[in-house]
């Protein structure tokens, strides 16, 4: 018996070593078929793991000094967990999909990297990309499982499996803002309709108060949730959005009647002078130009800009704007419409060698500027002031997911502190950074911190306007739920790029007003109508 035992504890041991070997292999190589401790989900490799992407990246970001490749989210990436992140190639936003499209067709892709809906579905397609549910199940952290909203996680699924991590953006409620100075010398009112809003702009229009040639409504038309295109919500009209009808099923806002009387007002206040005449060629850069230059004084966007518009203060010290809802024709504050949060899909190669490395990133950018723990986190990894300009660190992640309620709990975080109903606690950084940066503009410090003041102050487009759409209700989001269907793949560029140039073309008159009848049934007939029967098909 002794003989037999003494075998058996040979054999148990050989068989310890063996499992110690793999084990250690497994750390040393860094794979996602590793050891317990891999599924930390912020646990630092031993040895570098390198990742590749493909990127879009707006020139200026970052600190000075900075750039795609050398910049504190990557420093951060290999300091904290050892991961090495290469550039495949970098592009300029209205680059990056063409860039893309040419990607996946060679099948030359990076480790990771943002698709939007139809190139996701192309991936998807093409068996380039891999399934990342039991990845995102092991080493996702549960704080940035939590961004994902329910409609996103199921839009990232293809017959059950999860092909992505869907990214959310923030809320964007479009808004009015107008030069509260001009108001308040002309003795004008915050407007009720739209009829108050148009006599408010003649009457900006005849002052030229800053005697630089005031200009009309501007924001570029093409925009539909955050320019010039939503004005047409004071008609009770949506473009460029899928609505419910009665029954619960989507239709095509742009489509609708509403479409028609709002296109017929739009293109009235064209020819009297007051929509800027090269509304049609604007981007946001030259709003902002238009705006802080003393050319404009009705803005039509998101929340966001005004940030953006502290070049204002300095041309003009006495300066101010007055942000609002978006009065409608009947009278009171316009239902807006607000886009689905869900922006992109952040997927994951299937030649991508240490897939899991993807998800501890998210996870990273998730603590460090989503939900930043102290106030350096927040400088370094969100957006920082450095020598009189905001520097916008979070496009350089590898990819971002972002908490679409996020500025609405600090916008109503805000409206408490200045009723002195709540105070931030030590969990609540961006808060309390941004009741330090209203404090210092209140405190006599207006050039360098107007721009915080406009969106979080007192009077903010974020603190107060933006809650306060919210609160209300004031706002119809987008039916779109980004399951690409095979018609819309092949159609709907091709329909959006029509809807573009008819409606443009009618505002400035070079189509008349029954144009819209025309291209409505040109939309149902070249693929629009097959498109929505298959969006209402889906389960």
């Amino acid at each position: 018996m002794s003989l037999w035992r003494n075998m058996l504890l040979v054999l148990m041991v050989m068989l310890l070593a063996g499992s110690l070997q793999l084990f250690a292999a497994g750390q040393q190589q860094g794979g996602a078929a590793v050891t317990a401790s891999s599924a930390d989900p912020f646990a630092k490799y031993p040895s570098t793991v390198t990742l590749t992407t493909m990127k879009s990246l707006s020139p200026g970001n970052g600190r000075p000094g900075d750039d795609a490749s050398n910049n504190n989210y990557y420093k951060l990436y290999k300091d904290a967990l050892n991961i090495q992140v290469n550039n495949l190639w970098v592009v300029t936003p209205d680059q990056y999909v063409t860039k893309l499209n040419l990607a996946i067709a060679s099948g030359d892709i990076a480790d990771t990297f943002k698709a939007p809906p139809l190139q996701f579905q192309q991936l998807v397609d093409a068996g380039l990309i891999m399934d990342v549910t039991d990845l995102y199940n092991k080493y996702g952290w549960e704080t940035m499982k939590s961004l994902a909203l329910p409609g996103s996680l199921e839009a990232s699924k293809v017959n059950g499996k999860m092909m992505a991590v869907p990214a959310n953006f923030l809320y964007s409620t479009p808004q009015a803002t107008a030069r509260k100075d001009w108001m308040d010398k002309l003795g004008l009112k915050i407007p009720n309709t739209m009829a108050d809003l148009v006599d408010m702009q003649k009457k900006f229009i005849a002052a030229d108060l800053d005697k630089k040639g005031t200009v009309g409504f501007i924001g570029p038309l093409q925009n539909t949730f955050n320019g010039l295109g939503a004005l047409f919500n004071a008609y009770g009209a949506y473009t460029g959005f899928w609505l419910k009808d009665a029954s619960g099923k989507q239709m095509y806002g742009s489509i609708q009647p509403e479409v028609k009387t709002a296109l017929q007002a739009i293109h009235d206040l064209y020819v009297a002078g007051l929509i800027d005449k090269d509304f049609m060629s604007q981007d946001w850069g030259k709003t902002i130009e238009l705006i802080t230059s003393g050319k404009a004084g009705v803005l039509i966007s998101g929340q966001w800009i005004h940030a953006s518009l502290s070049a204002l203060i300095k041309n003009f010290p006495d300066a101010d704007m007055q942000p609002f809802p978006i009065p409608s024709v009947q009278g009171g504050p316009a239902k807006v419409q607000v886009a689905n949060p869900l922006s992109d899909f952040i997927v994951i190669s299937k030649k991508c060698k240490n897939p899991e490395a993807v998800i501890k990133l998210l996870n990273l950018n998730t603590r460090k500027s989503v939900y930043p723990e102290t106030l350096a986190d927040f400088s370094t990894y969100n957006s920082e002031f450095i020598g009189g300009a905001y520097y916008y660190h979070r496009p350089f992640m590898v990819d971002e997911l972002g908490n679409p309620a996020e500025h609405y709990d600090l916008g109503k975080g805000m409206v408490d502190w200045f009723a002195g109903k709540r105070k931030p606690g030590p969990a609540d950084v961006q808060w309390q950074n941004f009741i330090n940066e209203v404090q210092k503009y209140e405190a006599g410090d207006k050039v360098d911190w107007w721009g915080e003041n406009a969106n979080w102050g007192r009077n903010g487009s974020i603190s107060v306007t933006y809650t306060q759409i919210t609160d209300n209700k004031w706002m119809i989001y987008d039916a779109f739920n980004y399951l690409v269907t095979p018609t819309y793949k092949t159609k709907w560029s091709t329909l959006k790029d029509k809807e573009t140039e008819v409606f443009s073309k009618i505002v400035v008159g070079d189509l008349p007003i029954s144009a819209f009848d025309q291209f409505v049934a040109d939309w149902k007939s070249l693929g629009g109508d097959q498109i929505t029967a298959e969006f209402n098909a889906r389960k």
